[in-house]
């Protein structure tokens, strides 16, 4: 009986990754690198709301999505582009949905 490429790409061993010489899982791999782009790089090619989590509240603190932003009266979506591009709001986006630092957004909508 001959083996299809797909019985032999099943009984091909998975790729086996260590730190400091217990097994890591490519996340945690990812992670301890403090590369940020490579984190970043990541959390763009797999699906892993934990390291997501890990990676916001590193570089943002507490973090909102751009939908779970409700605006003060008189206050326009207008003003969120404005400070992220100016830097007053730091911000991150991965797989097309947009994190801000909630932190960063309260001081800018006081000082509005």
């Amino acid at each position: 009986m001959k083996r299809t490429d797909d019985q032999a790409e099943r009984s091909r061993p998975s790729a086996e990754y260590f730190i400091n010489g217990k097994p890591a899982s490519l996340a945690e791999i990812a992670e301890a690198s403090g590369d940020k782009e490579a984190w970043r790089s990541y959390l763009e090619r797999e699906r892993d709301p934990g390291s997501l989590r890990r990676y916001l509240q590193k570089y943002l603190g507490k973090y909102v999505t751009a939908r779970e932003i409700h605006w003060p009266p008189g206050m326009r979506n207008a003003a969120l582009l404005k400070w992220k591009s100016s830097g007053k709001v730091r911000a991150e986006r991965i797989k097309g949905r947009w994190y801000y630092s909630l932190e960063d957004l309260l001081k800018a909508i006081k000082e509005e």
